[in-house]
């Protein structure tokens, strides 16, 4: 059970990271603009490919602590 906690809070931490300095994250704005030019909505969006891909990284990262882990663990004990 300490393992599985220990990777996934140590996966999220490291994927989080790497998702920061890896990936870049470019923020998409909509601009509407009415009949007499003006700006009348700006609209915010979520880029959900690299939400996407940081979770990848998320999970992926978790499984490589937890297998090494595991290695480190079964290692030991020989």
């Amino acid at each position: 059970m300490n393992k599985t906690i220990l990777s996934l809070v140590l996966g999220i931490v490291i994927g989080i990271v790497c998702s920061y300095f890896l990936l870049d994250y470019q923020s998409q704005t909509i601009e509407f603009i009415n009949h007499n030019g003006e700006k009348s909505k700006i609209v915010q969006e979520l880029d959900f490919n690299f939400i996407s891909n940081t979770v990848a990284l998320m999970i992926g990262a978790s499984l490589a602590v937890y297998f090494t882990l595991l290695w480190l663990e079964n290692k030991n004990y020989r």
